[in-house]
């Protein structure tokens, strides 16, 4: 085995730049998260045009929500089986074919089964490209790889607003789709010449159908829950049969998974104190950056007056904080591990929350700015660290599971932040209009920013059991497809 994993080794030294392959990986992560940003901005244009209702829109992001979610740990396990390398060009072939296939939708049931098929294909992207990175770069090297990875996620949520809104203005919604396709046929055929055939370490095993029906049918009524909950009610019979559903079929999920012996999900991950720590620590910066993605915009315009065109551009700077700050991040795991500079990321995410609860309808832009940068500081010293914490807590025949449960979890944080965040801060600021408060939406932004700093708190509690990662001056790379 040792041999084997040398000769892979050499081959990847060799024949493979790890930085090419990194570009490679890099520009898949970017796509697919100019996407995500990109169609935020063109639900209004898709809203008009295809004469859709308010409250049908949503489905255009929630379906791309619920498949993202339920697939990611499924492409972790086929890629564990069958190589990262296959199951990333099968996906990354789906999504450009997902796209082609939303550009020429023009009925709202066409463009919901588009985007689940461009879903479909986004969600082997980020849990195989860290795969990969995992096993191509060495452990010195590997936390400033994750970074850049990172600083990928910061780039294309940077960029996705304003280039939709340009694109848009420049040729109708349809053209955010039609962009995708060169370029992810670009990212197609670099992975195809770049990305090393290496023979995958793990046996085949079989795929727990039933496991990943119980899955799907426990977090698609849990989400459509919480989301009909706030429109007909928590009491609704309709809700409480949701809810009823969600939690049944999530334990025999459990009870299943636990008993058999090739798992969809492998739950024993959660018995590793690292994995679970680190797990709890980037659900919880998921929730907080989606929250505050929800409530600085509002907040801008409806209290401070700014416009759209000048709120994106003081939204813009968060991210871009993100994507300069990752890469340092990841030297700081390479020399001192995963701990510390999470810690760094918690300490500014609790400061930046702290600070923007005392925002009113006079606070500078430079204010804003100084503390939404801080924000973004603190999401770019956690992203890259924590995962460099999850694929440094498992074996490498374990690291495509890991990275999907992992991915999973982490965008779960942002489904149940995106949707609390909305009925929070409905409820507080109908308390206060009903108190007569002079501006009732900025005084429940302001609570809803101060609890995010007080969640954060947990997250910093349980950070300090995020093991430093053991260096290994060999890494195994030959289970890298």
């Amino acid at each position: 085995m040792a041999d084997r994993s040398a000769t892979a080794g050499e081959e990847l030294k060799v024949l493979k730049s790890p930085n090419l392959i990194l570009g490679t990986l890099l520009l898949g992560v970017v796509l697919s998260l100019l996407n995500s940003s990109m169609v935020n901005v063109a639900l209004n244009s898709i809203m008009e045009d295809l004469n859709i209702d308010v409250d049908k829109i949503t489905w255009i992001i929630t379906i791309y929500l619920l498949t993202y979610t339920v697939i990611m740990p499924i492409y972790g396990k086929l890629g564990d089986m069958f190589g990262h390398r296959k199951v990333y060009l099968f996906g990354l072939s789906l999504f450009v074919t997902g796209s082609i296939l939303c550009s020429i939708s023009r009925s709202f049931p066409l463009l919901l089964f588009s985007r689940f098929i461009q879903a479909s294909g986004a969600a082997s992207i980020n849990p195989m490209s860290l795969a990969i990175i995992t096993h191509v770069f060495p452990a010195d090297r590997r936390g400033q790889a994750m970074g850049f990875w990172g600083a990928a996620i910061g780039a294309g949520s940077a960029l996705g607003p304003s280039l939709g809104g340009f694109l848009i203005d420049l040729g109708g919604w349809n053209t955010i789709f039609i962009a995708n396709v060169p370029i992810g046929l670009i990212a197609l055929i670099s992975a195809y010449m770049t990305l090393p055939k290496v023979k995958p370490q793990r046996v085949f095993e079989r795929i727990d159908i039933l496991g990943a029906g119980l899955m799907i049918l426990s977090i698609t009524s849990l989400l459509l829950g919480l989301t009909y909950g706030e429109s007909i009610g928590w009491t609704s019979l309709t809700v409480l049969f949701l809810f009823s559903v969600s939690l049944i079929a999530v334990i025999f999920f459990i009870y299943r998974e636990t008993r058999i012996s090739t798992p969809l999900v492998d739950l024993t991950l959660m018995l590793n104190r690292t994995f679970s720590s680190t797990v709890l620590v980037s659900f919880i910066q998921m929730s907080t950056m989606i929250s505050s993605s929800i409530l600085m915009p509002l907040y801008l315009q409806r209290v401070s007056g700014f416009t759209p065109s000048i709120t994106g551009m003081i939204i813009l700077f968060q991210p871009f904080i993100t994507m300069l700050s990752a890469p340092f991040a990841g030297k700081l795991v390479d020399k001192f591990g995963s701990r510390l500079p999470v810690i760094i990321g918690i300490l500014a995410i609790i400061f930046s929350m702290f600070f923007l609860s005392m925002i009113g309808g006079d606070t500078s832009y430079v204010y804003i700015i100084t503390f939404t940068g801080l924000f973004g500081l603190g999401n770019g010293f956690c992203s890259s660290p924590l995962a460099a914490a999850i694929v440094g807590s498992v074996k490498s025949d374990r690291v495509g599971s890991a990275s999907g449960l992992f991915n999973m979890l982490r965008f779960l944080g942002s489904v149940f932040g995106s949707t609390l965040t909305g009925i929070i801060l409905k409820s507080r600021a109908d308390l206060f209009s009903a108190a007569a408060h002079p501006h009732p939406e900025a005084a429940a932004i302001r609570q809803l920013y101060l609890l995010l700093a007080l969640i954060n708190l947990i997250a910093l509690f349980s950070s300090r059991f995020i093991g430093i990662e053991k260096r290994r001056e060999k890494p195994e790379r030959d289970s890298l497809l």
